[in-house]
């Protein structure tokens, strides 16, 4: 049996090397010849617009791998199908099921780098690719450690503690608008902030302005106030530190920070739960590939199989990506929305493997 678990490992990585290539090629090809004419425009050096799509390639290995190991199970299976190996396994007295054991492993073990990678290389690298893409909008900003956002847009500069993308609303803001001397000549703080035609509204607002002789500065209150300053939730979505920039440690750190202070971190309480069910699905789809080409009384042709776990791969996906914005919009407790999809996935699994022979 040592022998027959070190040839299934050996076709499984064989395999699993020949889809994450193919899959990483085409991404590669496809994102950069889509963006190519936005680099020349901007007159930036294709190297270097290279560059910033090789660094996305991590996220998109983890985002894939769960695909991927369905893929590479279902073609390991029906080759052996294909080839009777199976039915030589079967006459020796091997049962299907068996063979389940080592594709468990195969599972755990692409699910546990799939979690190293995510917590590793992937925070690095996407950090790095913001970057680069902030240069190339030549945005003046700094997000700190704790994920503050500072931004400079001509003679003001901003800070805000938390940004909301799912709402589009700011918590913590602090406006400071300076003269030509770089002198501050007014200061603005407000509980929060949204977008409405074209200006942000403010909310609870303190506003200080020098008084008399620039001695001092003269406080004033206000519910509500309409500001414009030239910043569109859309260059802040760019800005933000995304949850794919932070290991589970940063994101824990931030996430009790904010409730600390008073903010509902939703969207990142979400995602952090996210981050720990998402590798799980490696482990679930190895099983599912294998008891799809190895359940019922007629074996299925190795595009057949290949179609079916394409669809299994992008009903989860849609059916995960479904279940986090529900939990964004607190119509889902987060714990139940990172792991509805795998709850599902794994039930779905089960009853495959109850027909496989």
């Amino acid at each position: 049996m040592l022998i027959l678990q070190k040839y299934l490992l050996k076709e499984f990585f064989i395999y699993l090397g020949l889809v994450q290539g193919v899959v990483i090629a085409l991404f590669v090809t496809i994102d950069y010849l889509t963006r190519i004419g936005y680099f020349m425009k901007l007159k930036i050096p294709l190297w270097y617009g290279l560059g910033y799509v090789l660094l996305k390639v991590p996220y998109i290995l983890v985002m894939l791998m769960p695909a991927c190991a369905i893929l590479s199970t279902i073609i390991v299976f029906c080759i052996m199908v294909k080839n009777n190996e199976i039915l030589a396994l079967k006459s020796s007295g091997v049962r299907s099921m068996s063979l389940l054991k080592p594709i468990m492993f195969l599972g755990i073990g692409l699910t546990v780098f799939s979690f190293l990678l995510s917590e590793t290389l992937v925070p690095v690298a996407q950090t790095k690719a913001n970057s680069i893409r902030r240069q190339i909008k030549n945005m003046s900003v700094t997000t700190t450690r704790d994920n503050n956002i500072w931004i400079r847009k001509n003679d003001a500069i901003i800070h805000i503690n938390y940004y909301n993308h799912i709402d589009r609303t700011l918590s913590g803001i602090t406006l400071y608008y300076f003269d030509k001397n770089f002198k501050m000549t007014r200061r603005i703080d407000a509980q929060e902030a949204s977008f409405q035609q074209g200006k942000w509204k403010l909310q609870e607002v303190l506003e200080l302005t020098p008084g008399s002789g620039d001695q001092y500065f003269v406080s004033r209150t206000m519910n509500e106030k309409m500001v414009h300053f030239d910043l569109k939730p859309e260059d802040l979505k760019s800005v933000i530190k995304k949850p794919e920039e932070m290991n589970i440690k940063e994101m824990f750190r931030y996430v009790t920070k904010l409730n600390e202070e008073g903010y509902d971190p939703i969207v990142y309480r979400v995602d952090l739960h996210g981050k720990l069910a998402f590798p799980v699905a490696c482990f679930l789809m190895c099983i599912t590939g294998f008891g799809l080409v190895l359940s019922g009384r007629q074996k299925k042709g190795l595009p057949v199989s290949i179609a079916g776990g394409i669809c299994i791969s992008f009903v989860y996906w849609f059916f995960h990506s479904f279940c986090i914005s529900l939990g964004y919009g607190e119509l889902l407790p987060p714990v139940m929305a990172a792991w509805m999809a795998n709850f599902v996935l794994s039930c779905a699994s089960g009853i495959i493997l109850l027909n496989t022979e």
